[in-house]
């Protein structure tokens, strides 16, 4: 499986900076990694599980619900998808106490924290964390992808005659969001005519044609 890398920046109006998640791991010890549906939040952290030895992804749902553990050598710990075990919890603001709870518990890891970002609740989060882990958790949020990382994109994706395919729909804003690059590439290889000029015409676009060729999609 193949990934480009994408952008991060630190929560922080006096940082422009830009970062890739190897740089900020090597710097802070908690991070939190927050952005928007579709941003790539979990194929970042695949990509720095297959990567690196010793890194391991794991599903928050699963590390709280299944009980499971991290694999013994691990030293960078990436827990995904806060917003999904939150979205099922009873007690959604006593949640991140839990997690910095569990945290506190592990020995020795770096460990990476991804969220939605209307699903982080800014600095009420940040002091349950640290009131547990007591220590102070970085915050960086996944960039939209700038033009040179669309263009990784469609050569990632087979697109031919790439910069037509750009140039068709960059002005109505879906290429900056990898999962929406992603569903415009399936419906533009099957019907490259096809107009698509709202997230709802992408989204029921893309429903429609897989249903077309999977029923029980």
């Amino acid at each position: 499986m193949k990934f480009i890398d994408l952008t991060l920046k630190k929560h922080d109006q006096h940082d422009v900076k830009s970062y890739i998640l190897e740089e900020v791991i090597q710097e802070y010890k908690i991070i939190v990694l927050l952005g928007a549906p579709g941003s790539g939040k979990t194929s970042i952290l695949r990509k720095c599980e297959i990567e690196h030895l010793n890194t391991q992804v794991l599903e928050i749902k699963k590390f709280f619900k299944l009980d499971i553990q991290a694999k013994d050598g691990t030293k960078v710990l990436l827990l995904d998808g806060l917003d999904e075990y939150r979205s099922v919890s009873n007690d959604k603001v006593f949640v991140v106490t839990e997690l910095g709870n569990r945290i506190n518990k592990l020995e020795g890891m770096n460990i990476i924290i991804s969220c939605r970002e209307m699903d982080w609740y800014g600095e009420t989060d940040s002091k349950a964390l640290k009131d547990e882990i007591n220590k102070e958790a970085v915050i960086f949020r996944i960039c939209p992808l700038d033009d040179t990382q669309k263009n990784q994109m469609a050569e990632l994706l087979d697109i031919n005659e790439p910069q037509k395919f750009i140039e068709k729909f960059s002005k109505h804003g879906f290429l900056d969001n990898p999962q929406m690059f992603k569903m415009l590439v399936d419906i533009y290889k099957k019907y490259p005519e096809e107009i698509i000029k709202s997230k709802i015409d992408l989204y029921f676009t893309f429903v429609k044609i897989a249903r077309e060729h999977n029923p029980s999609y």
